[in-house]
């Protein structure tokens, strides 16, 4: 409707207006968090089904492509802003998203001064990399709590008291990044020497070995007062105490760490102190019995005797043994003591045995005065009136110079008496064979003549007078 300037005259007409749909929205928010490297999916609605349609970006973004198509990926390295533009005809529409790129520094840490193990108490600091906030302006830390921990939670670094073995956890985030630090502290608590026993006995002049279990270093045994033999200084030692207690201390570090000390303590019984009594001493003829007495210089009760002979046990516990000694030589008695809380004592004795000089006279005279009445075997120290000691004489035989037996071991321990038949044999030179067994079996042949074994009839002779 147009009116003129004075109101008087006025026209009116129609105009018809067609308007075309021109729209490009983009359906994510408007701002979107990304971190580094990783990609966004953008999409948009168009009225044209993508005809006249791109993307633009703001700093240009090299993976945004094809920017034609409605729906694609980018994956920008700095904060852009993408714009859809939508032409149709004289129409053109903008639509816009701005994807925010944050990162991280380097988050890495390490526990300062580093050690595989920490010792209760121990001040360690778990330190990070610097990194200049005004590039990270929306960082933030948050550690979990802990015990240990001394300073604030919020802060990149921490001071730590150590206390007990922890795992510490640390949240670091900047928009749409995130880390998770997860660092384990291994600490030593309470940490306690152990030794492999606590308390031994052991018999006196034994010697015994322990070991403590887990020192790592700074080991020391003491008392240093000679009863440990070889090194002090090492987790296994040999202890030689001659006290009647001794307790030994261990000193030493676990992981460089101090650690309680702890004792064991030896006890020492007394070993038997024996010897053999022998009765009688020295020199024994073969087949004298002599006794053997195990004389204790420490006697407690309730020992237990073993006895040995020439390398055999003997079938007797006590204190006292009877042996015949049937051996030429040395013989060789043994006795082991046990008390009744398991120690041993030994000793041993050497008997030697010897077979007697056996001698035989040459001449003999049967007239009753005493002297020399008796032809027959003796031996030096014997009595010509008493037997012959250990020996059996098993043949004792005199022939006349006829041939004929005049005697035959009628009378083995008082020997031939100069008669025949009951009648006195003359004067005159006679042969005799004259064999012995001796207590070990052994049979021996007695020659007078050469001082030999020697079975020859008439080789020996004996000159009878009156």
């Amino acid at each position: 409707t147009a009116t003129s300037e004075n109101a008087y005259c006025s026209q009116s007409t129609n105009v018809t207006v067609t308007g075309v749909p021109a729209n490009a929205d983009i359906n994510n928010p408007d701002t979107v968090f990304i971190c580094l490297g990783e990609s966004v999916d953008l999409s948009a609605n168009t009225t044209t089904a993508g005809v006249g349609f791109n993307w633009i970006s703001n700093p240009i973004d090299p993976s945004l492509n094809p920017i034609t198509d409605t729906s694609l990926t980018v994956t920008p390295t700095i904060s852009t802003t993408y714009y859809t533009r939508l032409e149709v005809g004289a129409c053109i529409v903008f639509d816009s998203i701005f994807v925010r790129v944050d990162s991280l520094p380097d988050l890495s840490a390490v526990p300062i001064p580093f050690k595989d193990v920490y010792c209760e108490g121990d001040i360690v600091s778990i330190v990070s990399p610097t990194y200049e906030p005004s590039n990270f302006p929306s960082i933030m830390h948050q550690w979990d709590q802990a015990t240990s921990i001394q300073s604030d939670l919020e802060n990149l670094n921490l001071v730590l008291v150590m206390d007990e073995p922890t795992t510490y956890t640390r949240i670091t985030t900047n928009n749409a990044c995130a880390d998770t630090l997860i660092l384990p502290i291994d600490v030593i608590v309470d940490a306690q020497l152990e030794v492999l026993w606590m308390d031994t006995t052991i018999c006196a002049g034994d010697q015994v070995t322990n070991t403590e279990i887990f020192a790592d270093g700074n080991i020391s045994w003491i008392p240093q007062d000679g009863s440990i033999v070889g090194p002090t200084d090492q987790n296994t030692v040999t202890l030689a105490p001659t006290a009647d207690s001794t307790q030994y201390i261990v000193n030493g570090t676990i992981a460089d760490c101090p650690a309680v000390s702890d004792t064991a303590t030896v006890y020492v019984d007394p070993t038997p102190t024996v010897e053999i009594i022998t009765d009688p001493m020295g020199e024994v003829t073969v087949g004298t019995v002599v006794e053997f007495t195990a004389q204790l210089a420490n006697p407690v009760g309730g020992e237990i005797f073993v006895w040995t002979f020439n390398g055999e046990t003997l079938n007797e516990n006590g204190n006292t043994v009877s042996i015949a000694i049937l051996e030429e030589g040395n013989n060789n008695i043994g006795v082991t003591v046990t008390n009744p809380t398991g120690c041993v004592g030994l000793d041993n004795e050497t008997v030697v045995g010897i077979i007697p000089d056996y001698q035989i006279p040459n001449i003999f005279s049967p007239d009753g005065d005493g002297v020399n009445d008796y032809f027959n075997l003796t031996y030096e120290g014997q009595d010509e009136n008493t037997n012959i000691g250990p020996a059996e004489v098993i043949r004792f035989t005199v022939w006349n110079r006829w041939g004929n037996i005049v005697y035959d071991n009628e009378t083995p321990n008082q020997g031939w008496d100069g008669t025949h038949d009951g009648n006195p044999a003359p004067s005159d030179v006679y042969v005799y064979l004259i064999q012995i067994r001796l207590p070990n079996g052994t049979i021996q042949t007695v020659d007078s003549n050469t001082g030999t074994n020697d079975t020859s009839k008439g080789k020996n002779d004996v000159t009878l007078i009156r």
